[in-house]
Parts: C-alpha cells; structure tokens; sequence
C-alpha cells in the first residue's frame, strides 16, 4: 500500500503541485479513518460492512504514506537554505513526538472502540486544510535568504535575479576569469 502511494505522488507531484497533492493525500486519510471508524462502529456481524470499513483504513493508510512522502520535498522548498535544516529537524522532531504519543492514543480503544481512529481522522482532515494555507512551491526556485523568503510569503512570488557584482554581501570573489584548475585541490598534489 505504501510504496503504491509513494510511487503515484512522486508520478503526480511536479504536475499537481506540492500543495495540492499534500492536501488531498491528508484528506484521504482523515476522512478514510473517519469513515472506517463510522462503518466499523455499526458494522454488527456484516461481513460485507467489515470489508468496507477495511477498504477504506487501507485508503487512509495510502493517503499517509503519501502525504509523508510529500511532506519531506514541500518542507524543504519552504524554507530558505540558511534555516532550511532547522525547519526540516523540527519537522522531524515532531514526527517522532507523534510517533511516541501513537501509541497511548491506540491504547484508548480498549475503553472506546471508535476513539482512536476518530483522533488520527480529525488530525488528518484538519492538517490537509492547513495545507491549503502554505505557498505553492512547484516550479519555483529554491530561496536561499530569509529576506527573499518574507517577499516569498508576503506575494507568492520569489523575487527576480540580482546581477552579480565582481564581490558580493558574503565575501566571496564572483569574478568569472577564475581558473577552476587552480581551484581543485587533486591536482596540486
């Protein structure tokens, strides 16, 4: 089931849009653990009902293993290089702070059968229409400033080119004429 998902979002991904794929995946597994959680609460002894409600578990498992595969790209084009590994390291420790809470909340189905899927499938339904709130990044270039990340966030739009000078704001010498041969370490020694 995972790597299906994971396979059609890295299909679809450059087509559709971080955003949007992002949020229909998260939406699929919040409403198909919502729903499963519905069929299975008044399923009594129908078979039919008990391979519904795992039709659409299976479904939700798809649209997490995809909105997770997602979630790695789209997170690091919304953050410029120069915080980029912080925003993706607390994106990941929140992961693994969901992953540890997971299991206390499957541990409440022992007292409320429904509660655990109504929880991950409220969660689901409520980060896919967040999603709809961040910039679309597909197609654009990656920001490299926090300044060129504020135009970002403030017009939907990165800011065009500079040209560069022969020295530029970090130092370093721009100057094209550079032998790249005098630059390689390997063939000095």
């Amino acid at each position: 089931m995972g790597m299906g998902s994971n396979i059609f979002c890295m299909l679809v991904m450059d087509k559709i849009g971080r955003r949007l794929l992002l949020t229909l995946m998260l939406l699929l597994a919040g409403c198909g653990l919502l729903t499963s959680a519905i069929i299975n609460e008044f399923k009594g002894d129908d078979h039919g009902l008990e391979t519904l409600g795992l039709v659409f578990a299976f479904a939700a498992k798809c649209g997490i293993s995809g909105s997770f595969s997602v979630i790695y790209n789209f997170t690091a084009e919304l953050y410029p290089t120069v915080v980029r590994s912080n925003g993706i390291g607390m994106g990941s420790l929140s992961a693994r702070i969901g992953g540890i809470v997971a299991p206390f909340v499957i541990s409440l189905q022992d007292y409320v059968s429904w509660l655990p899927n109504v929880i991950f499938g409220s969660l689901g339904v409520i980060a896919g229409l967040s999603a709809l709130t961040f910039q679309e990044t597909n197609g654009d270039t990656m920001m490299e400033t926090l300044e060129e990340a504020e135009i970002f966030y403030k017009t939907g739009k990165l800011p065009k080119a500079k040209s560069l000078d022969k020295e530029n704001k970090s130092g370093f010498n721009t100057d094209s004429s550079c032998d790249l041969k005098d630059m390689n370490i390997f063939t000095k020694l």
